[in-house]
């Protein structure tokens, strides 16, 4: 099995985590003792890399290059990175060992009081979403009724536009509107 392929069943739920990450120390243990085999039995340090160097495809060299990505110029990025950061670090050490019990106190009080800035900060932020939240009701509530409006008042108007139709054939037929159904059923009704 390969680191790739434990990887894909890992992704798919085949295994657990717990179960990838045992088979991988396995995978591991495995290749370093391969190693260490055949170095010692060679008496020559590793002739293979167990990490081949693959040529990059086509599509991954042009989208480098649309983003401006240098490989060169990124790696360099990373180790001037990797440097500032031990810099920066060894700098708080030695800040940290050289202040004094009131510096540090001093230090900690404003860390508390920025925290607490921010902490009303959010609150702030909370209470004006809620604002904006009983804002955006009230705006849908209005558009809600607006639209229950026109719908009623569209209703409305198809119905006197039908009224008025209707009035107009029964005009057209000569007999009141009414039709030679309507008479014959209120005729039996009378008679019953």
């Amino acid at each position: 099995m390969s680191h790739e392929f434990l990887r894909m069943q890992k992704l798919s739920g085949v295994i657990t985590e717990g179960e990838y990450n045992q088979k991988i120390e396995e995978l591991n243990s495995a290749e370093s003792t391969t190693e260490t085999l055949n170095e010692n039995v060679v008496g020559v340090g590793g002739t293979m890399n167990p990490y081949p160097a693959k040529k990059k495809e086509v599509y991954e060299s042009a989208f480098n290059k649309f983003l401006g990505i240098n490989e060169d110029e990124q790696e360099e990025d990373d180790a001037a990175k990797k440097a500032l950061d031990k810099k920066e670090d060894e700098l708080d050490k030695s800040e940290e060992d050289n202040e004094s019990l009131e510096d540090r106190i001093k230090h900690h009080e404003d860390a508390i009081k920025n925290i607490k800035k921010e902490l009303e900060d959010l609150k702030g932020d909370l209470g004006e979403d809620e604002e904006d939240e009983k804002e955006e009701k009230g705006e849908v509530d209005e558009a809600l009724e607006t639209a229950e409006e026109a719908l009623k008042k569209n209703r409305e108007e198809d119905l006197s536009e039908e009224s008025k139709k209707e009035e107009e054939e029964g005009d057209m037929r000569g007999d009141g509107g009414e039709s030679v159904e309507t008479k014959r059923t209120e005729k039996m009704r009378n008679d019953m």
